[in-house]
């Protein structure tokens, strides 16, 4: 039997399993939540590169008004899936197929409202 450096999943502490799941979706989270932050105050958005080269989140110009605004509502949307997955992934979700659902819910929100933002452009 290998015997490894961590402790297992089931001997970590609820507090700290949480706080790992938390810490390793922030990344995913925290960009998309500065950027509709920004937008929603600013009322501004500069074309964002989407997940390949070339593509772009909302398309290659920049956004202003209320498109940049939902814009900023999407993302804000974005951000709370990546901490819904984390939240989803918890033991606290265990007894609760709301949680499990959540993230699904929210991206297909997400996915909804770029289909109006795109209709405003």
């Amino acid at each position: 039997m290998s015997y490894s450096l961590f402790p297992s999943d089931e001997k970590l502490p609820t507090w700290l399993h949480t706080t790992l799941l938390l810490l390793i979706v922030s990344p995913f989270s925290l960009f998309p939540l500065w950027w509709g932050m920004s937008a929603l105050i600013s009322g501004h958005l500069e074309p964002i590169s989407g997940p390949e080269p070339g593509q772009y989140f909302f398309g290659p110009t920049a956004l202003n008004g209320t498109a940049a605004r939902l814009a900023g509502v999407a993302f804000l949307i974005l951000s709370a899936t990546f901490v819904a997955i984390a939240i989803s992934f918890s033991r606290f979700s265990k007894e609760h197929v709301i949680l499990k659902l959540l993230p699904w819910v929210l991206l297909a929100g997400f996915v909804a409202l770029s289909f109006v933002i795109h209709s405003h452009i």
